[in-house]
């Protein structure tokens, strides 16, 4: 069955938040709909419309619960606070895997070299630049490198 919502008069604060409910809520096949009335019948002040005073405009609405399977997730949990934790999981786990795309595609076998011991093993670019065989100078332009590229990418 095709839901549909109605948007006529009130607040301009209203409309925006019956556009948010619908992008997440709609589905296929439902519509969200504006209202337009006549000039003439807004200064009436007249309760009914006569035909051809009003007219019926459809709103656009980008459906986000058919691009991101995380939104329907979270619309099926009742209680908030679960919801913002498994919100929370899974924009960590968007960011594991942004993350792991960046060093697997962004960064040169040696950059990722330097990346793992840096990160991993906290190590200084002496230790770095001694376990690689690399000059200390070296290990700090490639992680320069890497910091430009983190911040170009992310």
């Amino acid at each position: 069955m095709a839901g549909h919502l109605r948007i006529a008069g009130g607040r301009k604060i209203l409309a925006v938040y019956g556009v948010a409910a619908a992008q997440l809520l709609f589905d296929e096949g439902d519509a969200a709909w504006h209202l337009v009335s006549a000039p003439d019948l807004m200064e009436s002040g007249a309760l009914h419309a006569l035909p051809g005073e009003t007219q019926l405009v459809p709103i656009p609405v980008l459906r986000w619960s058919q691009i991101n399977p995380a939104l329907t997730e979270l619309g099926g949990i009742d209680d908030p606070f679960e919801a913002v934790q498994t919100q929370e999981r899974l924009q960590r786990a968007v960011a594991l895997r942004q993350a792991g795309i960046f060093v697997t595609q962004e960064l040169t076998p040696a950059e990722r070299d330097v990346v793992q011991l840096a990160v991993l093993e906290g190590m200084t670019n002496a230790q770095i630049g001694e376990q690689l065989h690399r000059s200390p100078s070296t290990v700090g332009h490639q992680l320069s490198a890497v910091y430009r590229k983190l911040r170009g990418y992310f």
